[in-house]
């Protein structure tokens, strides 16, 4: 380390830091501090004993081999404390790459799981698309020929006259049957009648994400843990597409 000049130390014990061009020849004891003569006016002139530094006796003074000591041991910390900072500084950025690269590949991961997640439930639900479009057509065409048996059955009533024949006991007998399937048929579809059937998003990732504020957080040396044992777990869960007449869930996790 370089050293100073005489000049310089002098300069620097002497000058007052407060009051530039002022030296420090005034001490109060109250305080402990020495000062110049504007800082004795000001700041200590309420104190009980100020006094020139030039009558303060030698004994005033402390010992200069105790107290290099004490500066010795001061500076000692202070460097330690000095390499501790620069040591903390170094491992905050490990730390903070660190967790940039795992927030990389948890991203990474997590656009996989989407892709994955987004192409299977799409094949689920085209899957129940065709299921339930199936089903609604078979209800159409048998709605389709109800009516035209009823309309034709309806039509064959009014036109035969004689009652007493064959023809009419079995247009009668037909009428009936026709009649018993479409009341069974229009009790089954009463609950959907009126009911369109739909695909019914499932928000839960979207709604937990919008809550999260970060994916990772700053942890202060004083969050301190203690692990007992750890454990690996591995969970895999398939996506699906729950439907049903009157709407279709798309499940995903």
């Amino acid at each position: 380390m370089a050293t100073c000049s005489p000049l310089s130390v002098k300069d620097f014990l002497l000058s007052c830091e407060l009051h530039a061009g002022m030296k420090l020849d005034m001490f109060c004891k109250m305080h402990s501090q020495v000062c110049c003569t504007v800082c004795a006016s000001k700041n200590h002139s309420d104190c009980i004993d100020v006094r020139p530094i030039s009558e303060i006796s030698k004994q005033e003074t402390a010992n200069v081999h105790d107290l290099s000591l004490t500066l010795e041991a001061i500076m000692q910390q202070i460097e330690k404390l000095r390499n501790n900072g620069r040591s903390n500084i170094h491992f905050l950025h490990g730390s903070y790459n660190e967790e940039i690269q795992k927030l990389l590949e948890m991203r990474r991961k997590i656009n996989k799981l989407l892709d994955e997640l987004e192409t299977s439930t799409a094949k689920d639900m085209n899957d129940g698309l065709i299921s339930l479009q199936n089903l609604l057509e078979s209800d159409l065409k048998k709605c389709t020929r109800l009516q035209d048996e009823l309309k034709q059955l309806h039509e064959a009533i009014q036109s035969i006259t004689d009652k007493d024949t064959a023809e009419f006991f079995i247009a009668w007998q037909k009428c009936l049957n026709t009649i018993k399937q479409s009341e069974t048929f229009l009790k089954e579809k009463s609950n959907t009648a009126d009911s369109a059937s739909t695909f019914q998003f499932n928000m839960d990732i979207g709604q937990y994400l919008y809550k999260l504020t970060a994916l990772a957080m700053r942890q202060s040396p004083d969050q301190i843990f203690s692990v007992a044992n750890k454990t690996e777990y591995k969970l895999e869960i398939e996506p699906m597409v729950i439907w049903s007449r009157g709407q279709i869930n798309c499940v995903g996790v």
